[in-house]
């Protein structure tokens, strides 16, 4: 469990505002949203998390058994990160040169690396001043090593002028001759523009001085004390100089897919990694805001680590003495600002201390301790000291003392290395080495596992398609990459480049296969050979200290000779950093095994020096150093950094590993899966990555406790008996969700980037029709095991791993899917498969759907109504995935056939746009059988691509190429082989047939599809499957299978101005060697309607079905004798006779005679949510709605205030205190509602809303 050492705040709050809605919510904070909050309400919410995991008690007496938290060490920190900038009268000439006046400027300098905040050897100095129109700012760069100039070279000066404004960037060239660096400092930031500035180049340094107006920052002034912010950092080229700022910046990452720029990612300034600029003096305090403030700067001091929420300011001198007056504010990064107690002054010898205590510091980023002091009653002297949260959890382990040992250790002899122990040694590479490696002899293959290597033959790898053996003659390694590793020795990295210059690293490849089985067989020594065991990795500290990472992707391969940042695509030990943890457990599993035994005490004697620190200080600690230094970025691979930090703790016995852990592990849990259990980015592949890393890390981190007297620095907690599953009741869900999204055979729904060849043991057909509410998918079933038909209704949000598919449609029926999204591929396809126009959807105006804005959360359902075994409706609606579409909806019905089998049926789809010139209602065929549609209509050969006969086309070459069409849409240039006929009435009938491989028929599908009159042309031709990949899965996910297999693909193309479509779609499956049902459909012309009415007529033997469907439910729909007064009417006849009547969400359906009325729709407010999560014994809405009895079973449909929807399936129907209760059926709202009625989501992607949701239930009425 875990224990919270408790402890009394004595902090004074300067103000509060939003105090109690930031308890309510439990969520996150909008990023740009600076708060000043009660810390009682801070110190109460981290109370009330740890709850979950165990019980409090009291922080220990000073001098008892927790001497940790009384011990001492410095914590890293500056009290230069601040400006004072004066105010002058002289302007500057800006040519770039610094003339005199800059000698009375503001002056900064002290620049430090990324992650380990060392100082530079070139430095920069930066020069500030203003008038009363202008900010003047001048910098001076200098080289350390003239003599090997920058190909590139880039400063960056970010501004803030405070409060809501934005972060301003100016981009400083001084040397662009290399690649294009973009940025992403973690935060968005506006490009200044409206500056003068020049630049003066010199071979040893660089000037640069610029006048920057106060109205390009939109600021028509400044005043004396007032706050801005700013930094300035400076970056080169790949493997150049050290990149260095102002402010200190630590996790960061480089990516370079060897395209025409590479991209450079620092969380910078969503961790408040910026400084202080103050107008002519420092800040008031708040109490005394009359009276003024001076920079002082102190003399020799030290910042000491005393206690998780104590700490000491030390200085030499005796400036501030006991009858000072002290004020002290401790601003958090995350926006928290709050006043201290005046400090505990203790002089010792010459030092003076202020003992402080603070907030608990649990955000990520850099702190900042502000201090006023002054005697009697003058001026008071201001400082600051800033440092960062990783800075005070290293002074707090560093001050924590462990037993040397893990126990009793069992004793082996002593014996020479065996000869298995030598062979092993002799096959630890030097290098680290590449796992990407192309085939010279087939180019096009992605370069991946294309090799096998074996350690009978060490040096050598094999070609799996052509069976060659590599290094060779033929392909001779010619060629080499020369740098210098870190113990300053040449490394060279040989190659054969071929005539279109790839680079082929067969032996660099040879090393990673050497080093990868070599990490095993250590691991596995470790049981037998202890001693064995650690001679290997003392071996493997030994070539470690030489490791460079590496960039080590597609056809850019190379090893990194500085760093951080370092490469996301690249490691040391993988070939992706988020790896790098799983691949050094095994030496992690090793060093845990030799431990418990005397190997490294007869090594040692053995070698004269002591093994086990030194692997643990040359190996073990840098390495987890290096996957530090990147960003936590919460993906799929996350759960490798964790394991490794568990297995670490265990090994080790530091417990410093375990909290790093869990921490993480308890962010990632909290802040990434949907309120339905789906982890964010919704697609299961990485979903079940992400899951299964979750639950092996609770596992593995079981029963932990922490050594006696030890208090995490990392939270003020210790832990007991850890078991985390207690904390994450959700996980249910989440572990089932590949069963639940799975149709009948058992195959997944490939949804998004998700492996169409994965599939459930256990698909959950017995859940029939269900919506997940925060995924955006929606299932209507008929029939049920593996005979089951499902139609799905996808509009998932887009939160990485993106398929630009708004309303995709599925349909699984005859054992076959019919209709189907062909999922993952590292092809050179994959840009087609993400298409919007690979999925079956709408496109409009020729282009994929955006990610811009709402575009990027999904669709909004508006209606789910699963009614009974003959009648399901689904309709959802996405315009915000085209801005230019006033509407954008889809509304898919499931019909069984009263008179079947069970479970056969034919669907109804109805797809509304309006806006734009060009609409394109599109499906593809069977993905996993040969495939082909056929049609009544004469076609005429079109052109060999989707394109204008004529278009210049270039075929993409790798997963990241989307292909080139003369600025024509890319996605045309994969229907390939097309014909077209036109269809001016809007009327096509086609049929889908399938075959097996011997070419036995399969199942069919019947479509006819009516649409408006209009330009309506349709479009047969063949676009890619993926086959191979779909049923033999990823080791046949090769550019030369993908070539193999086609599907059938139509497209009918809808032309005009301020175009406003209906395509209304009927679609039978029935077996290979049988017949369609259906011999009639006709779309029937209303008297009575408004704009996407629609009204069907469909007939079959002796049973004719009539379906209406109202665009608003507004206005009725009358046709002849039938009305409908509401959105959905359903009849059926028999003979003539009507046998059956649905009206949903509405007042009236009629035919003739026979009339059914209903309510209407039920609708109101939510007032509040009951959660279970919270304590409540249920999960409920709260309104002062009446809703009847009868909604229990049906959909209840939440709007939020900016349109967003959610459908929660109701339980029942519940009176309290004169409010109703909406029982909802095993599902979490995921929100809450504030007393002052906003409302905030709990789960990602923590959406805020202003004003309480409303709610909808549609009545149903069936006769």
């Amino acid at each position: 469990m875990f224990h919270e050492i408790a402890d009394t705040p004595k902090c004074k709050p300067l103000q509060s505002r939003d105090a109690v809605l930031s308890l309510l919510l439990k969520g996150k904070e909008e990023p740009h949203v600076r708060t000043k909050r009660w810390l009682q309400v801070a110190c109460i919410g981290l109370m009330a998390w740890t709850t979950g995991w165990g019980t409090l008690f009291a922080e220990p007496e000073p001098g008892g058994t927790l001497t940790q938290e009384t011990s001492t060490s410095p914590v890293q920190s500056y009290s230069d990160r601040w400006a004072v900038v004066p105010m002058l009268d002289k302007q500057p000439v800006v040519d770039g040169t610094l003339e005199q006046v800059w000698s009375s400027a503001y002056r900064a300098n002290g620049f430090v690396t990324m992650y380990d905040n060392d100082p530079v050897a070139s430095d920069t100095d930066v020069y500030m001043f203003y008038d009363e129109a202008n900010l003047y700012v001048g910098m001076e760069g200098h080289h350390d090593q003239p003599e090997q100039p920058a190909e590139t070279e880039i400063v960056e000066l970010f501004l803030s002028p405070g409060g809501d404004a934005p972060i301003y960037r100016l981009k400083i060239p001084i040397a662009a001759g290399g690649r294009e660096i973009v940025t992403d400092w973690g935060k968005s930031v506006t490009d200044l523009k409206g500056v003068e500035a020049k630049t003066a180049v010199r071979p040893d340094s660089w000037t640069w001085e610029a006048k920057i107006p106060f109205r390009s920052l939109n600021v028509n002034g400044v005043s004396e004390g007032d706050e801005w912010k700013f930094n300035v950092v400076r970056y080169y080229g790949i493997n150049s100089k050290p990149f260095s700022s102002f402010v200190p910046i630590r996790r960061s990452y480089i990516v370079d897919q060897g395209e025409d720029r590479v991209s450079l990612v620092a969380h910078a300034l969503n961790e408040e990694r910026m400084a202080p600029l103050y107008f002519s003096r420092p800040p008031s305090t708040e109490t005394d805001p009359d009276v003024r403030s001076q920079a002082w700067h102190p003399p020799q001091w030290t910042l000491l680590y005393t206690g998780y929420r104590n700490k000491d300011l030390v200085f030499t001198a005796n400036a501030i003495n006991g009858g000072a007056e002290i004020r002290m504010v401790w601003e958090s990064p995350d926006g928290t600002s709050t006043e201290l107690q005046a400090p505990r002054i203790v002089r010792n010898k010459n030092e003076t201390h202020l003992s402080f205590e603070h907030p608990r510091p649990l955000a990520n980023g850099l702190y900042r301790l502000k201090i006023w002091f002054r005697h009697g009653n003058g001026v008071f002297h201001f400082f600051e000291i800033s440092f960062d949260r990783h800075a005070m959890i290293e002074a707090g382990n560093a001050s924590a003392v462990f037993p040397d040992s893990p126990g009793p250790k069992q004793q082996v002899p002593y014996a020479p290395p065996s000869e298995q122990v030598l062979k092993l040694m002799e096959l630890i590479p030097e290098n680290t080495g590449f796992i990407f490696t192309g085939l010279p002899e087939d180019p096009t293959l992605r370069p991946y596992q294309l090799y096998t290597w074996s350690p009978d033959q060490p040096t050598k790898i094999v070609s799996k398609t052509t069976g060659t053996v590599y290094p060779n003659e033929k392909y001779p390694e010619t060629k080499k990459l020369t740098v210098t590793n870190r113990k300053g020795e040449p490394v060279e990295y040989p190659y054969y480049e071929d005539e279109e210059g790839r680079r082929y690293f067969f032996t660099a490849h040879v090393w990673y296969f050497q080093k990868d089985y070599a990490l095993r067989e250590t691991a596995k020594l470790a049981d037998t050979d202890p001693l064995g065991a650690a001679r290997l990795l003392s071996r493997w500290a030994d070539v470690y200290e030489g490791y460079l990472p590496t960039n080590d992707y597609y056809w850019t391969n190379y090893p990194l000779t500085g760093g951080p940042p370092y490469h996301y695509w690249g490691g040391v030990w993988y070939r992706w950093y988020t790896g790098d943890l799983a691949n050094l457990s095994y030496l992690i599993t090793a060093y845990e095994k030799v431990r418990k035994t005397n190997a490294f005490e007869l090594l040692s004697r053995e070698t004269g020096r002591d093994e086990e620190k030194r692997l643990v200080e040359k190996l073990l600690k840098p390495s987890f150093e290096y996957v530090r230094s990147f960003p936590i970025l919460n993906h799929n691979l996350e759960y490798n950094t964790w394991l490794g930090l568990i297995r670490m703790a265990k090994a080790s016995g530091i417990p410093a590993y375990m909290h790093e852990a869990v921490e993480l592990i308890q962010d990632f849990a909290k802040n990434n899966f949907l309120s339905d259990g789906f982890w964010k980015e919704v697609t299961l592949s990485y979903h079940n990555q992400s899951t299964d890393g979750l639950l092996q890390s609770l596992d593995l981190s079981k029963g932990w406790t922490d050594p006696p007297g030890y208090v995490s620095p990392r939270n003020g907690q210790r832990i007991d008996n850890l078991d985390l599953t207690q904390s994450f009741p959700a996980i249910g869900k989440a572990k089932g969700m590949g069963d639940i999204v799975s149709y009948p055979n058992g195959s997944y729904v490939p949804i998004q980037d998700t492996w169409a060849n994965e599939k459930s043991q256990k698909p959950r057909t017995d859940l029939g029709s269900y919506l997940l509410p925060s995924s955006g998918i929606s299932r209507l079933t008929l029939g049920d095991g593996a005979d089951q038909q499902q139609l799905y209704l996808n509009f998932v949000p887009k939160y990485g791993h993106n398929h630009l598919d708004p309303l995709n449609l599925n349909l699984f029926a005859e054992g076959q899917e019919l209709l189907p999204d062909i999922g993952y591929t590292h092809t050179f396809f994959r840009k087609w498969t993400s298409s919007t126009l690979a999925h079956n959807t709408v496109v409009v105006d020729g282009r994929d759907m955006t990610l811009e804005g709402d575009g990027l959360h999904g669709g909004q359902i508006e209606s789910f109504l699963p009614i009974d075994e003959t009648v399901k409706i689904a309709k959802a609606r996405q315009p915000e995935a085209y801005p230019v579409t006033s509407e954008y909806s889809r509304e898919p019905w499931l019909i069984g056939f009263g008179d079947g089998p069970e479970g056969k049926g034919y669907v109804v789809d109805i797809f509304r746009v309006s806006g734009g010139s060009r609409h394109e209602y599109t499906l593809g065929g069977d993905a996993n059988r040969d495939a082909d549609f056929r049609t009544n209509l004469t076609l005429q050969p079109y052109n060999d691509y989707l394109l204008p006969p004529g278009t210049e086309v270039r075929m993409p070459e790798s997963e990241n190429d989307y292909g080139d069409a003369e600025g024509h849409y890319y996605g045309y240039i994969y229907v390939q082989d097309v014909a077209k006929a036109d269809v001016p009435d809007g009327r096509y009938e086609l049929t889908l047939e399938t075959r097996d491989d011997s070419g036995a028929e399969q199942a069919k599908l019947k479509i006819v599809g009516m649409t408006d009159p209009g330009m309506n042309e349709l479009f047969i031709g063949r676009s890619p499957s993926l086959r191979a990949t779909r049923l033999y899965g990823t080791s046949k996910d090769i550019n030369t299978e993908a070539l193999k297999y086609t599907m059938p693909k139509f497209v009918l193309r809808r032309t005009g101005t301020d175009l406003s479509s209906t395509f209304v779609t009927v679609m039978e499956a029935y077996p290979g060697s049988g017949a369609p049902r259906i011999e009639r459909i006709e779309r029937l012309v209303p008297d009575q309607f408004s704009a996407g009415d629609v009204a069907l007529k469909i007939s079959y033997g002796n049973t004719t079905d009539i379906i209406l469907s109202s665009a608003d439910g507004i206005q009725p729909l009358r046709v002849g004798d039938i009305v409908l007064e509401g959105k959905y009417g359903f009849i059926r006849m028999e003979n003539g006779e009507v046998t059956k009547m649905v009206l949903a969400d509405g007042t009236k359906l009629g035919i003739g005679e026979h009339v059914v009325t209903g309510t209407g729709r039920t609708e109101g407010t939510v007032e509040s949510v009951l959660r279970t999560a919270n304590g409540d014994p249920f999960n409920a809405l709260v309104t002062d709605v009446a809703v009847p009895p009868e909604a229990a079973g049906r959909t209840v449909v939440v709007t939020h205030a900016d349109g967003k929807s959610f459908g929660y399936k109701i339980k029942e129907i519940r009176q309290d205190g004169g409010k109703t209760l909406i029982v909802l059926d095993d599902a979490d709202p995921g929100w809450e509602v504030a007393p002052d009625g906003r409302t905030q989501m709990v789960f990602y992607p923590f959406h805020v809303w202003n004003g309480a949701p409303s709610f909808h239930i549609a009545n149903v009425t069936v006769r």
